[in-house]
């Protein structure tokens, strides 16, 4: 067997086919299969597989009716997506994580940055976490 990371494959295949090709595995989600499917963005720079899809025809492999849907912001893309208004969107990993853990049936197609979160902390709990390590995460829970 074969293993390719996400990386390498997105880096020989293309990061917009792989797109179209995630989008077009929504259509099956469930079950069912769509005639259509609607995908939504917001006309910001980390969105720019969007209009690459668009103009190298992409949209145009995916085995149904696609409709674009443009939004002027994050919020306004992730409560369309949350309520089934739209099929695919584009927003922000951290929006994403907060949708599935609230139980909203969404997966993550494709990532376009890398380590784009650091946290940050008090001294005092930086000194709790190098005394306790990851184990300081469970008690603060607790």
């Amino acid at each position: 067997m074969v293993q390719i990371s996400r990386r390498r494959l997105l880096q020989k295949a293309g990061a917009t086919t792989i797109g179209a090709t995630g989008i077009a595995g929504c259509l099956g989600q469930g079950g069912a299969s769509l005639d259509s499917v609607t995908v939504a963005y917001v006309p910001i720079y980390p969105n720019m597989q969007h209009y690459v899809m668009e103009q190298e025809g992409y949209y145009e492999d995916v085995p149904a009716d696609v409709s674009i849907e443009r939004f002027s912001s994050g919020p306004s893309v992730v409560k369309a997506f949350a309520s089934g208004d739209v099929d695919v969107a584009l927003f922000g990993i951290t929006p994403a994580m907060v949708l599935v853990d609230k139980g909203t049936n969404a997966g993550i197609l494709a990532a376009n940055s890398r380590n784009g979160f650091k946290i940050m902390g008090t001294t005092e709990l930086v000194d709790f976490y190098e005394q306790e390590g990851p184990a300081m995460f469970e008690r603060f829970e607790q």
